[in-house]
């Protein structure tokens, strides 16, 4: 039975803890290591070879699929093939008896493929750093803490408005 002052989801905030600390683990770190080198050993794919091929997606030109009927879009050479990932056809017949052939093509899109770039050679990395700076509790005072702790333990306890307001000031000083 859960008491009305426990968070709801205090058992998925306490999974994703223990899955946060097993990940950090040299031993599971070692493991899930491994495990990525046979599988890119497997599909016979390098870094380089996902990197090549991103930097195919977001540096293609479309222009060289324009007013080509199905069968020309079909002798394209494989990697400008490889950048459609939908294909529509449509053919209509006019009143004099005239076909209409509509090739409608939709391809990879260039903004995820740089994206993917950006990830894959952890150009965000500082970024993502920065968002979840290491806070130092010994710069706050006991009861600062207290209060904190109180907070994130579910209970209804509110700190006076003094108190508050201080968490707050040494909160913002901290951060800046």
């Amino acid at each position: 039975m859960t008491s009305p002052t426990s968070k709801p989801d205090s058992a998925k905030n306490t999974a994703m803890q223990i899955g946060d600390q097993n990940l950090k683990k040299p031993s599971i770190v070692a493991r899930l290591n491994e495990l990525k080198s046979k599988a890119s050993q497997h599909l016979e794919i390098t870094h380089q070879d996902v990197l090549n091929q991103l930097k195919t997606w977001a540096q293609s030109d479309i222009t060289e699929t324009m007013c080509l009927t199905a069968d020309e879009i079909k002798n394209l050479p494989i990697g400008i093939r490889r950048l459609i990932t939908k294909y529509k056809r449509t053919v209509t017949k006019t009143k004099v008896g005239d076909t209409i052939e509509n090739v409608e093509l939709q391809f990879v899109s260039k903004e995820t493929a740089i994206d993917m770039i950006n990830k894959h050679i952890g150009f965000y990395e500082k970024d993502n750093n920065q968002r979840m700076p290491e806070i130092d509790v010994s710069k706050l005072g006991s009861d600062v803490i207290k209060s904190l702790l109180n907070a994130s333990s579910g209970t209804s306890w509110c700190p006076p408005i003094g108190l508050r307001k201080r968490i707050i000031q040494e909160t913002i000083l901290y951060f800046h």
